[in-house]
This record gives C-alpha cells, sequence and structure tokens, in this order.
C-alpha cells in the first residue's frame, strides 16, 4: 500500500494511539503475569457470550421459520396440522 502523503499515515496512527490510549492497559510496567491471564480470561468470556448471543439468535430464526411453515401448511390443508412438522 503506497501512501502519498503523511496525512494518509496520520489517520491510521492517530486511532490506533486512541486505541491504546482509551484500553485498560496503563502501560507495559503495569503488565503482570495475573493481569494478562485476566484480560485472557475476560477476552475468552466475550468471545464465548458472543458465541452463545449467535446460536441462540440462529436457533430462534430457525424456530421462528418452522412456525410460519406450520402456519402455511395448516392454511393450505384447511387447518390440519401435518404430522410431519407437528413435533419440535
Amino acid at each position: 500500500m503506497a501512501f502519498g502523503r503523511k496525512s494518509d499515515l496520520r489517520s491510521p496512527r492517530l486511532g490506533w494511539a486512541d486505541s491504546l490510549q482509551n484500553s485498560d492497559v496503563r502501560g507495559q510496567r503495569y503488565l503482570t503475569d495475573r493481569t494478562r491471564a485476566a484480560a485472557d480470561r475476560r477476552q475468552r468470556a466475550d468471545a464465548f457470550m458472543q458465541k452463545v448471543d449467535r446460536m441462540v439468535e440462529e436457533g430462534r430464526r430457525e424456530r421462528q421459520a418452522k412456525a410460519q411453515v406450520q402456519r402455511e401448511m395448516e392454511q393450505a390443508h384447511g387447518g390440519e396440522r401435518d404430522p410431519e412438522f407437528s413435533g419440535a
């Protein structure tokens, strides 16, 4: 990637500096094995919760789609339930 002007480099560096300044890390001297481990656990827990949230949302969408198909089948068959879709 070629940059034409110095200002082209400035923006990414400012964003990076901002993210460092706004992070929980106070500086290298304050990082201990304990604080690194705590940060790692927090990051892994956040990633796990995001995965759980995605799975819950996917399950919700699947249940809604199945319920929609069931409603459409009932309407098409005059209110009769299709045994294929009646279970979980």
